[in-house]
């Protein structure tokens, strides 16, 4: 059995099952030699009012809520639907309903299908899903084993007697009264089982311990704040339509030469020149380039970048120094704007600075 994707031309397969904590079903669909293979798999747990459903009840409930679930691949398409419980064929037969049995029965009308009994024991996959919704073992399912507690009662300490620990058997400790036990030191052996309960409880309870590690991408940002900026000189008034430069922008972004590299984005990725509108294709422009090309290519891309680097730093140590402002200069003031979704205006895409503006008086030496 494996797992396909659906062929509409094939009929479906519903495999549906319940117990008294879940629903489970399987959409399956079979191979031309009659293999069968699974579409997809479901399972969720019953609220507290369908748990006092009968048995009958919850039969019916797996199979609607399989085909609600799977609603679009099964209502143009004949269906097959095996169930272990033998009575819901008749009952889906019957007219004499009331309830929600009749209910469900209408709803099923919508469908084309046929039911068909299966065993229990050949029913496995979907009474699988039914009881996996749940993360720990009910003690009202008869699937474990309760050992009996051995010793004087009268003692302090109680402990489980480990003989099968070897069989991998899930077990549990039989209930004691609280005039017996005054403290428990222990309830599970961490050897018994597949997973130790104190690692279960942890895992339930702290879902994610520790904060996740912040990893900055300096280069990707930069590169957002110049397609904003970008974006800025073509979009006004409405902002809503910046989306509509996107393309051209990043046409060219990718083919404009950085003076830090030397080439063009587009070089240094696809190994080539790219084409822009309206140019003639010539297979020199779209051919790439060899291996020992690409390798010279990043040579001098790294070492113009270290130039660029020191030539920045020049620079910016020139200006770095202290500005000096007087009565009947010009300034711009920053602005600090706010989005407003119902006038389509984005701060992010509005003027950095507002002015100029004229200093009329300086009343400090910093104001």
């Amino acid at each position: 059995m494996s797992l396909i994707i659906p062929d509409f031309s094939q009929p479906f397969e519903i495999h549906a099952d319940a117990s008294g904590v879940g629903l489970g079903a399987a959409l399956v669909q079979r191979s031309n030699s009659g293999e069968p293979n699974v579409v997809a798999f479901a399972s969720r747990g019953l609220s507290s009012a369908e748990r006092n459903y009968s048995a009958t009840e919850l039969e019916c409930l797996a199979v609607v809520w399989a085909f609600e679930k799977w609603r679009p691949y099964l209502e143009c398409s004949h269906t097959t639907v095996y169930t272990d419980h033998q009575a819901l064929i008749w009952l889906l037969r019957g007219s004499a309903l009331k309830g929600k049995l009749a209910r469900w029965a209408l709803k099923l009308q919508e469908f084309d299908y046929t039911i068909h009994y299966r065993p229990g024991t050949q029913n496995i996959l979907p009474d699988a899903l039914s009881r996996a919704t749940i993360s720990t073992i009910h003690y009202d399912q008869n699937i474990c084993f309760h050992p009996e507690c051995k010793g004087d009662p009268s003692d302090k300490v109680f402990w489980i007697q480990c003989e099968g620990c070897e069989r991998w058997f899930h077990w549990l400790c039989l209930g004691l009264s609280k005039k017996d036990v005054q403290q428990i030191d222990h309830y599970f052996c961490d050897g018994c089982g597949s997973l130790p309960a104190q690692v279960q409880v942890a895992n339930e309870n702290c879902e994610q311990p520790a904060v996740a590690d912040i990893l900055p991408a300096n280069w990707v940002e930069r590169v957002n704040r110049n397609i904003v900026s970008m974006l800025c000189c073509f979009v006004k008034g409405d902002h809503s339509t910046w989306d509509v430069h996107v393309p051209e922008l990043m046409f060219a972004l990718n083919s404009f030469v950085h003076d830090a590299t030397g080439f063009s984005p587009a070089e240094l990725f696809l190994h080539r020149k790219i084409v822009g509108p309206g140019e003639w294709v010539d297979d020199t422009l779209v051919k790439p380039l060899g291996s020992s090309s690409v390798k010279s290519m990043f040579t001098s891309a790294r070492n113009n970048m270290q130039q660029q680097a020191n030539r920045n730093k020049q620079e910016y140590d020139k200006k770095c120094q202290d500005v000096k402002l007087h009565v009947g200069c010009k300034v711009l003031l920053k602005s600090h704007a706010l989005s407003n979704l119902r006038k389509h205006f984005s701060a992010k895409l509005a003027p950095r600075w507002r002015g100029p503006y004229l200093i009329l008086q300086q009343s400090s030496p910093v104001t």
